[in-house]
Formats: structure tokens, sequence, C-alpha cells
């Protein structure tokens, strides 16, 4: 048995979205993890932003993801740098003018709060297609 679990959204309409994440959960764990899981759509990763059509989840999930850092802004200069630097610390911290052991501990720190290593090629993607989905929800 396979179980797909919707993120929680307030009144009768998010009742619906609630029950759309779950379907779109369901269908994309099946895929990747198989049957005889709990399929969440926070925990599906990349596949999450990949998978899903509707773009407003999208950038739903990416403000969940993103949420934990808001309340770290010493760690989003560090990152976006790190980022824009193709994720090479020593050019990174020659940048930002501080150690590279210095650079290492704020990017450790990322790591609790959002569940994702920014070392890691899938977890990288993800915090940085992140602010960029964020950004089209400005936007629109």
């Amino acid at each position: 048995m396979s179980v797909g679990l919707g993120r929680y959204h307030a009144g009768l309409h998010g009742l619906a979205r609630s029950y759309q994440d779950a379907r779109v959960a369901l269908s994309l764990g099946r895929r990747i993890h198989g049957h005889s899981n709990v399929h969440c759509l926070d925990e599906l990763g990349l596949a999450a932003f990949v998978g899903v059509a509707d773009e407003q989840t999208k950038i739903e999930l990416a403000t969940h993801l993103l949420s934990p850092l808001s309340h770290a802004p010493e760690l989003l200069e560090p990152l976006e740098v790190f980022f824009a630097r193709n994720c090479l610390p020593s050019v990174t911290a020659r940048q930002l003018s501080m150690h590279r052991n210095t650079l290492s501990h704020r990017l450790d720190n990322i790591t609790p709060l959002t569940g994702l290593d920014p070392r890691r090629f899938d977890a990288a993607v993800q915090i940085r297609l992140a602010p960029l989905l964020r950004e089209f929800g400005k936007s629109t």
C-alpha cells in the first residue's frame, strides 16, 4: 500500500489543494521510490520541483524550503556567493573575506535548518532553485 500526504491548506478550498498535493505526491513518489511507502511533496526533493506541473505549488515548496533561512540572514549571503562562485569554497571565502573554515561552518549550519546540504548536488540544486521560484511568485 502506498500513501500520499498533502500539505495543510486552510479552508474548504485548502482541502481540495491538500488532496491535489497528496495525489501528486503519491504519483511522483511511486515512480521514484516504488510502492509501499508514504510520500509527501516536501520530502520528494528535486523530483517535486521537476515533476509538479502547478507553478503555485512549486513556489509554495520553495518558500517552505527557504523559510528556516529567513531567520538566519548570516547564512544567506555565503550561500548566494557559494552558488555564484560555482560551489568553490576557496573562491567563495576569498570573495567574502572570511576564512575557509568559517565558510564551511556556515554551510554546515544550513543543513540542520533546511535538511539539505548545499555541498551535495541534489540538495544544492533545490536550494538554488528555491529563491528563483520564490521570485517568480513575487512577480505574478
